[in-house]
């Protein structure tokens, strides 16, 4: 079917792509989580992994037009045979509180850094959530999902008809704590963290 002249469809759209994601040893995209990862610049294997399906540009005449990046971390009945890098037992606080000081995200259109922040910076928003079974501690969602738990740009970054957008995951240590380390030595648990891209989509119309 071929393309409706100077007809477009301006959509929602609401973009992922996943840093780790797995049970214990066992992880995808990587294995094990590696530093230095740029995400959305391979086309996924399966939406579990993310939903853009051409690696860093958008096909065709397609636009994008970023307003918000949301992080999503999950940690599931972490454990370890071996010490936590910090000390003590490896679970699920000492990995999110690992996660929340150790991962940074920097958007990059091209080799131009657009805009960089830790991960505490970046609420998931909107999402579900969750605790422990104490009502005390929330761990499906990287902050309470509310209207404003949603990290937005004070302007829309726009991504022109093929022009490279990326995200780009950094871990940096906080002295000997390593939160990729504690999840590559995990025996048992789940860790998951993905970055979404959330915006206006303007296509060709069909």
């Amino acid at each position: 079917m071929g393309r409706m002249k100077n007809k477009r469809n301006v959509v929602h759209y609401y973009f992922w792509a996943t840093w780790f994601r797995g049970l214990a040893g066992v992880f995808t995209p990587n294995n094990p989580p590696v530093d230095g990862v740029e995400l959305f610049s391979e086309a996924p294997a399966n939406v579990a992994i993310g939903n853009k399906f051409n690696a860093g540009i958008f096909p065709d005449n397609n636009v994008f037009k970023i307003l918000a990046l949301r992080c999503f971390l999950l940690f599931y009945r972490m454990s370890s045979n071996l010490a936590s890098t910090m000390g003590g037992a490896v679970d699920d606080l000492t990995c999110m509180m690992l996660a929340q000081s150790n991962l940074f995200y920097t958007l990059r259109m091209s080799q131009k850094d657009m805009f960089q922040a830790p991960a505490y910076f970046l609420p998931a928003g909107g999402g579900v959530d969750g605790d422990l079974g104490t009502l005390t501690t929330p761990f499906l969602t990287n902050g309470q999902p509310t209207a404003r738990a949603v990290s937005q740009f004070v302007k829309p970054i726009v991504v022109s008809p093929q022009q490279l957008a990326t995200v780009r995951c950094n871990h940096v240590s906080v002295g000997a704590g390593n939160l990729l380390t504690d999840i590559s030595n995990s025996a048992t648990g789940i860790a998951i963290n993905s970055i979404g891209m959330e915006g206006i989509f303007v296509r060709a119309a069909l």
